[in-house]
């Protein structure tokens, strides 16, 4: 899951962008002044910083200057969020290297919708330079897959198709019950990945109709669902004949992983059933 480094002298003001952040499931890193967010910034090299302006031993200003003259960090993308009111204290922060200003008290829902941007950036810029050996690593028997993706949250379902398009496979969408089942029938896929709580029907009432096609019947279903499931939602999924249940947040290798230990255990359970 991406790191964010969180630094703030302001005990409520820290405590208050930390929970914002945990609630979406992101790794958080803290610290209440510039040195020693510097320092932690060095050791975690984290996906993204939301810093204040004025703090003691180092401010925001001498931060963002030592981040960008340190290869490692250099690349990082950086907020700031700060008090200041003052005409061209914007443009100042800007022209120090920093991506984006917000006034306290900030706004959520503008803050998570700014973070997740630079995070999908980064992520994308990050695979675009993974190493050989990762790639090898990442690698699933891909080549010929088609997954469909079935998911109403436009974010969640590019960030499924990305990944999954990134190491080979070829991903068809849908953002609900019908408009999967009308996508399915015309081309059927190799693996259904699907979230549980969509507007037109439930992932359960998907299954359930995939099941009963004799067309689809055969085709692994994997449903995918934040971190808030239950677990007679799990047993419910896997007694209707799902192969597994994915629970975000999930690291991008993990979720290759589990999709490529589908088409693994596919392919057992043909071998167990031949000849």
């Amino acid at each position: 899951m991406p790191k964010i480094l969180i630094i703030d002298d302001t005990p409520d003001s820290l405590e208050l962008i930390r929970y914002l952040f945990v609630t979406q499931g992101y790794d958080i890193l803290v610290a209440e002044d510039g040195q020693k967010g510097f320092e932690m910034a060095l050791r975690e090299v984290p996906d993204l910083i939301v810093t204040d302006i004025r703090m003691p031993k180092m401010s925001g200003f001498d931060l963002i200057k030592k981040i960008l003259e340190t290869p490692s960090l250099s690349d990082v993308p950086c907020i700031a969020i700060t008090a200041q009111a003052m005409k061209g204290s914007h443009d100042k922060i800007l022209s120090a290297g920093f991506k984006m200003c917000l006034e306290k008290p900030v706004d959520p829902e503008r803050l998570l919708a700014q973070v997740e941007s630079f995070l999908k950036n980064r992520i994308k810029k990050s695979q675009d330079t993974v190493t050989e050996d990762a790639k090898t690593d990442l690698k699933a028997p891909s080549l010929n897959k088609l997954v469909l993706v079935i998911d109403n949250s436009p974010d969640n379902l590019e960030l499924s198709r990305m990944l999954l398009e990134y190491d080979g496979y070829q991903v068809l969408t849908a953002t609900g019950v019908r408009e999967a089942l009308v996508v399915a029938r015309k081309m059927p896929p190799d693996l259904f990945l699907s979230d549980v709580h969509m507007p037109d029907g439930d992932g359960y009432e998907l299954i359930r109709e995939v099941k009963k096609d004799s067309t689809l019947c055969h085709i692994p279903f994997v449903f995918i669902t934040a971190s808030s499931w239950k677990y007679k939602d799990f047993s419910k999924g896997l007694t209707m004949g799902a192969v597994n249940f994915i629970i975000r947040p999930i690291e991008p290798k993990d979720f290759l992983q589990s999709i490529k230990g589908c088409f693994e255990k596919k392919t057992k359970l043909g071998e167990e059933d031949g000849p």
